[in-house]
């Protein structure tokens, strides 16, 4: 397909993009191309000496700068006059901060902001889709570290809400889940034949039921770079430099944090350091855009470790 200027390392002539070889000295526009590829079969190797595509070796562009560290990562965003931020959630889903001394924080090195971000109570009992922003404390610095050290001297207690105490702990769901297996299915994807009557007449048949309990642990995605957004709020409009496997929900869900509309937002999507299914949800965008929108400067809010593992919505 010649469709881009370039291809690989070689520059594409301005007449052959958008176009596809099929054979020496033969073209045609991309979309009757993939009518007939679809048609048809693929030149068979003889036939493909004359194609520039088709059969040959391709380059990876991209691969010299991974090679060299030299690739620009979400991480490595970097604006003029930017600050660095930090963000301080519960150790259960949608905790509300009930006491704090960002007074004392206010006053460490390099600190700029410390503000308290609250949020309504979350109604659902299941989390459908993507949550957005929670409340939190965000913490703002000249410089990541000194964010995040100021971030370790926060004495802060939560509210834990509904999804706190006794009733949401492992031993409770593993309690639950055992009592479930044993009641009837609560949902019928297929129903073929008699199953009932087919385990009743196996020891008829000499066979016999055999049964067993499998589970699986719900955890984290793990990329490699944590999550991490840059934004910046100016002149009524938020810019955001992200990763996202859903770039239209992060829009939506920064827009919704900063009070604005999706079209006041754009999203610059940069290479991330690995997905794996975690850049599905977009919090680390909300958040940055909520943050961005309080101060009026550029700012990067960039996850530790730690927040990647305890606030990932795990996978099985």
């Amino acid at each position: 397909l010649q469709q881009g200027p370039v291809l690989g390392r070689q520059a594409v002539p301005a007449s052959r993009r958008g176009r596809v070889d099929v054979g020496p000295g033969e073209q045609w526009p991309l979309d009757r191309g993939a009518c007939r590829a679809s048609a048809e079969d693929t030149p068979e190797n003889g036939e493909q000496a004359g194609c520039s595509v088709h059969g040959q070796p391709a380059g990876r562009p991209d691969v010299p700068a991974k090679c060299t560290g030299t690739h620009t990562y979400v991480q490595d965003v970097t604006l003029p006059g930017m600050l660095h931020a930090v963000y301080e959630k519960g150790p259960v889903f949608w905790s509300q901060v009930k006491t704090h001394n960002l007074d004392d924080i206010k006053k460490m090195p390099g600190v700029k902001h410390a503000f308290v971000v609250t949020r309504p109570a979350f109604e659902p009992n299941i989390i459908n889709g993507d949550p957005g922003l929670e409340p939190g404390i965000a913490i703002v610095a000249d410089y990541w570290f000194q964010a995040n050290n100021a971030r370790k001297a926060l004495k802060v207690t939560w509210d834990e809400g509904k999804f706190g105490g006794a009733a949401h702990t492992s031993t409770v769901y593993a309690t639950n889940a055992a009592a479930m297996v044993k009641e009837e299915p609560h949902d019928v994807t297929r129903n073929d034949g008699d199953v009932a009557k087919a385990f009743a007449d196996l020891p008829k048949n000499g066979g016999k039921v055999i049964t067993g309990n499998y589970a699986y642990p719900m955890i984290s995605h793990a990329p490699l770079e944590p999550q991490n957004c840059t934004a910046w709020y100016h002149d009524g409009k938020l810019e955001l430099w992200s990763n996202s496997q859903i770039p239209g929900s992060g829009v939506n869900l920064a827009a919704a944090a900063a009070e604005l509309q999706p079209a006041q937002v754009t999203l610059h999507m940069v290479r991330g350091g690995g997905g794996f299914g975690r850049r599905l949800t977009n919090d680390y965008c909300a958040e940055a855009g909520y943050i961005a929108k309080q101060i009026g400067v550029p700012v990067k809010l960039l996850w530790t470790r730690e927040d990647d593992m305890s606030h990932d919505y795990s996978s099985s």
